[in-house]
């Protein structure tokens, strides 16, 4: 294993501590091409940006909001081009390294995993989209957001979820997972069932034996939901990364 593989392992196998992402835009700066440094640039600039809080992120002459949507990407910081207050400073070399770079970081998430598990995802109807030469929805196509440098919210649908739940945790560190696609009923509270659940995704979410799942609002869905699925992408990231036994002939 080289030594950016050791450090995203490290990172992913600790996703709430921020020191091993700091260490690894380091080893970028040292080691690594242009590329690596803008992407050094990008994971200490998110940080910082994190830390301070989005919504607390200001130009200190105007007093605006640098991202008026509250969620820093590639497109949504607005700093003024000539102030050099702290918050645009640093607000401009976030997106100019997320300008450069935010496509092929989130490709090698979530599009290496289709990539590797695109026979395992189900074909379907309109929409499509070609992808490795299969006809894949563009719903059922995972997206991830980025967080402290990295990608730490997956998005994904009920129906292609599961397969690829232990590629994209060996290779970001997940906190968060949304599971779109999923039919619920409203009665007291959020109720899904069995009979429209996708049969994988049921059986990681639901105990043995249970039709139904009942929750008093839809946020408590949503966390038990990504509880029951970093804990076992977690565990699927673990198989993955644990060395094959060798074939003694």
């Amino acid at each position: 294993m080289n030594d950016r593989a050791s450090f995203l392992r490290a990172i992913c196998a600790d996703p709430d501590e921020v020191t091993p992402r700091l260490a690894f835009a380091d080893w970028l700066d040292e080691h690594g091409d242009h590329a690596d440094r803008v992407r050094a640039t990008y994971i200490r600039a998110d940080i910082a940006i994190h830390a301070v809080g989005v919504e607390n992120l200001r130009c200190k002459r105007t007093n605006i909001r640098l991202w008026p949507e509250g969620l820093p990407d590639a497109t949504a910081a607005t700093p003024r081009q000539r102030c050099r207050c702290e918050g645009c400073s640093l607000a401009r070399r976030h997106r100019h390294a997320a300008v450069r770079g935010h496509a092929k970081w989130r490709y090698e998430v979530v599009g290496e995993a289709v990539d590797r598990l695109v026979d395992a995802l189900p074909s379907a109807d309109q929409p499509v989209t070609n992808f490795a030469g299969r006809q894949i929805n563009h719903a059922w196509l995972p997206r991830a957001r980025f967080r402290r440098g990295f990608a730490e919210v997956l998005i994904c649908h009920a129906a292609t979820i599961v397969p690829l739940l232990g590629e994209v945790f060996a290779r970001a560190p997940i906190r968060h997972v949304e599971v779109a696609g999923l039919v619920t009923h409203t009665g007291r509270g959020v109720i899904l069932r069995e009979w429209n659940t996708p049969t994988r995704l049921w059986e990681l979410i639901a105990p043995a034996g249970r039709g139904e799942l009942r929750f008093d609002h839809t946020a408590t869905a949503r966390q038990e939901i990504s509880r029951r699925l970093i804990e076992h992408g977690r565990r699927e990231r673990d198989r993955i990364w644990s060395p094959r036994p060798q074939n003694r002939g």
